[in-house]
């Protein structure tokens, strides 16, 4: 096999030993991809600021890069520059280190990835830490925001009541979506993948259906 076809399958998580292999290449690019997101979207939703986020270390360097070369650039400019910054050094940083120990454990084919290819993608030392720093201040200043705990309980009601009422009443649920299973399957099972399968939109109007009398049904 060619070593360069055989990279990209490990990039793409696809020349692993097993299913939790492929995970892991998954949960790396989600995590690129979500960090950075909340970050722009904790800026959008006022819960995170540029004051909050001087003490992170990715970001302001990068934020101080684009003021320099962009110095007539307004707030939501520096914003979307940074952000694109950041993901493009985690990007380019998680296939430098990968390919650097593909070197450095001598991987040729997809049976050396089996036999030495644990913790084989990933960051390397320095950005892991940036990454870290990163994560930490998301999890502290955004995910445990007041507001975001208020909407986390808001869901959590929302989706208990759905499912006491889905389960206390089979006729309510749409029939084309229970008669897809089998008849041993439980209808607690169900439940659980009808709501699983609701975007926010969709659940908040099946709420207001079941719950608000003057709602049409």
């Amino acid at each position: 096999m060619n070593v360069r076809y055989l990279r990209l399958l490990i990039l793409m998580g696809f020349a692993t030993a097993n299913a939790s292999g492929e995970a892991e290449h998954l949960n790396f690019a989600d995590e690129i991809a979500y960090n950075n997101h909340d970050i722009d979207d904790g800026l959008k939703s006022g819960l995170i600021t540029f004051d909050d986020l001087k003490s992170i270390t990715v970001w302001q360097t990068h934020f101080d890069e684009m003021e320099k070369k962009y110095p007539e650039a307004n707030d939501k400019q520096l914003k979307r520059l940074t952000v694109k910054a950041i993901i493009n050094l985690f990007v380019s940083d998680l296939i430098s280190y990968t390919n650097s120990r593909i070197e450095e454990l001598k991987i040729k084919t997809i049976q050396d990835v089996r036999e030495k290819g644990k913790d084989l993608v990933g960051f390397s030392p320095e950005i892991k830490i940036l990454n870290t720093e990163l994560k930490r201040f998301l999890f502290n200043k955004l995910y445990r925001h007041y507001r975001v705990e208020r909407m986390a309980e808001k869901a959590k009601r929302v989706i208990t009541e759905l499912f006491t009422a889905y389960k206390s009443n089979k006729k309510i649920v749409p029939p084309g979506f229970s008669e897809a299973y089998s008849d041993d399957t439980s209808f607690e099972r169900v439940v659980c993948d009808y709501i699983a399968g609701m975007t926010d939109r969709y659940a908040l109007g099946e709420y207001k259906k079941l719950f608000d009398p003057m709602a049409k049904v």
